[in-house]
């Protein structure tokens, strides 16, 4: 539907498969010069497939606009480089925005697994969506669980002295930290892993709490961040002092 709203003249270069809310995507080139209103697929996959038609029909850079709330599209499967867009949008409160913008930074630039034996082993784990804990002399253990949502009792449970490393396959939240700190007296020098940072759904005062119980969390593929871009206006119709809020 969109198509046809378009100022400028559009060639079509493929009618996908893809299905949106506001119809078939279509993959086109624009002839002349014009607005054109435009709508993306729904699934990373359908993303990441569509991307890479265009990179073969001669686009020299495909853009991926995320969501508010949803940063599935800055996952290394989906795209080469991110940049992190954030504003008054979040909150009223200045320090707030500055806060929880910080904490995504920190989670995007998460440190990255070293240990090559380790890797290798939690890649096998991701691959076969085991919840697992690797010990200091690389033994791995499976913990049976169907999601680690209500997996970190059983977690806490599998750590020892010599438990070194946790994988998850899911996305790491809230509720399995706090479970582990509640039922383990094993946290220090226990290292979380997640495919990548987009997994991770914890707020920054909770992080800070598990940071300071000793938990770290690494990822096996690290996201590259480009940039930090800042919006002191609101659609809500308030604003920061844009120099302020910069600095």
């Amino acid at each position: 539907s969109l198509f046809h709203c378009s100022e400028a003249k559009l060639e079509v270069l493929e009618m996908t498969d893809f299905q949106s809310s506001l119809g078939r995507i279509v993959i086109a080139r624009a002839v002349n010069s014009g607005n054109v209103e435009i709508g993306g697929p729904v699934t990373n996959q359908e993303i990441r497939a569509v991307s890479e038609r265009m990179l073969q029909y001669g686009a020299e850079l495909v853009l991926v606009d995320g969501a508010l709330d949803r940063m599935s599209s800055a996952s290394p499967a989906i795209t080469d480089a991110t940049i992190l867009s954030t504003g008054a949008v979040l909150s009223r409160d200045m320090n707030k925005v500055i806060e929880q913008s910080i904490h995504r930074v920190h989670l995007l630039q998460l440190e990255t697994v070293a240990d090559p034996v380790v890797r290798l082993l939690a890649e096998e784990c991701l691959r076969e969506r085991q919840i697992a804990v690797i010990d200091d002399v690389f033994e791995v253990r499976t913990i049976e669980a169907k999601t680690a949502l209500g997996a970190g009792i059983k977690i806490a449970e599998a750590l020892d002295e010599h438990a070194r490393y946790v994988v998850l396959p899911g996305s790491l939240v809230t509720k399995t930290m706090r479970d582990l700190m509640a039922a383990s007296s094993h946290l220090k020098g226990i290292t979380l892993i997640v495919r990548d940072a987009t997994k991770v759904f914890v707020d920054a005062r909770d992080w800070q709490l598990f940071q300071r119980a000793g938990l770290k969390v690494e990822v096996l593929e690290p996201i590259r961040v480009l940039a930090v871009t800042i919006n002191p206006y609101a659609p809500q119709g308030y604003y920061f002092d844009p120099k302020t809020f910069r600095r």
